[in-house]
C-alpha cells in the first residue's frame, strides 16, 4: 500500500489529538457541571447515577493527578471549560438555527463539537512540527 500523502497524514493526526482532547474536554466539563447535576437530580435512580459517574471521574482524575503529578489537572480543566463555552455560545445561537430543525437529530451536537476540536487541532498540527 502507498503511503499517505502529508496532507492526509496530519488531518489523521490531528483527528487521533482531537478525539483524546475532546475525551479531555467532556471530562473537565462534568468535572465542572457534574456537582450542579447531582443538586438538580429529582429521582433517586438519577442521583444514583450522577454519583456514580461524578465519583469515577473525580477518582480518575485523583489517580492521574497522584502518579504525574497537579500539572495534569489544568489542561482537563481548560478544555472543559473551551466546551462549555462553545456549548453556551452555541446554545444561544440555535435561536438562529431554528428552521434548520437541528434539535432532531442527536448525533449532530457531538459530531459538530468533535468538528471544531478536530479543526483547532488541524490548524495547530503545522506550528507543532515548525517548532519541533
Amino acid at each position: 500500500m502507498p503511503p499517505l500523502p502529508i496532507k492526509w497524514t496530519r488531518a489523521i493526526a490531528s483527528l487521533a489529538v482531537a478525539v483524546r482532547r475532546f475525551a479531555r474536554a467532556v471530562l473537565g466539563a462534568w468535572l465542572v457541571v457534574g456537582p450542579f447535576v447531582g443538586v438538580y437530580a429529582r429521582e433517586t435512580d438519577a442521583l444514583v447515577v450522577v454519583l456514580i459517574l461524578l465519583a469515577a471521574g473525580y477518582g480518575f482524575v485523583a489517580g492521574r493527578c497522584a502518579s504525574e503529578g497537579a500539572a495534569c489537572l489544568v489542561p482537563i480543566l481548560l478544555d472543559g471549560v473551551a466546551l462549555l463555552v462553545v456549548l453556551w455560545i452555541a446554545d444561544s445561537a440555535s435561536s438562529a438555527f431554528r428552521g434548520f430543525r437541528l434539535s432532531e437529530y442527536r448525533w449532530l451536537w457531538p459530531a459538530l463539537l468533535l468538528l471544531c476540536f478536530w479543526l483547532a487541532e488541524f490548524v495547530r498540527s503545522p506550528r507543532r512540527a515548525a517548532r519541533a
